[in-house]
């Protein structure tokens, strides 16, 4: 089933760190991680390590707080204007193709792609 005949009928999207996230934002969703999402921010997503017994508590309480409309669509606007932007079309072709060929000089040294080529 298509993720956007799902999500009009969801409360809530729990994820780890899917792109599922940020669909989830779209349709102002709460949200509620497990792993280490690029969205995990405060007002955004609600972050949670996926070893915890807390899960209960913190979605009582996630769908019973509104989220916050404003903060979300300005991240949204931001992400867009920055990453998805035709302008920005070229250089994410070119870090593609970088991580592609192994050639990802420009990601921090903690990455799980750099982790994974000093192997």
């Amino acid at each position: 089933t298509p993720i956007d005949k799902i999500l009009p009928l969801a409360r809530c999207v729990i994820t780890i760190n899917s792109s599922v996230g940020i669909d989830a934002l779209l349709y102002k969703l709460p949200l509620i991680t497990l792993g280490h999402a690029f969205y995990n921010i405060d007002g955004i997503a609600n972050h949670l390590e996926p070893d915890t017994q807390q899960l209960h508590n913190l979605l009582f309480d996630v769908l019973n707080t509104p989220v916050n409309d404003l903060l979300i669509t300005e991240y949204l606007a931001y992400l867009n204007k920055y990453f998805v932007s035709r302008n920005n079309i070229i250089l994410i072709v070119h870090r593609i193709l970088d991580i592609i060929n192994n050639n990802i000089w420009w990601l921090p040294d903690e990455t799980i792609c750099h982790k994974q080529q000093r192997i």
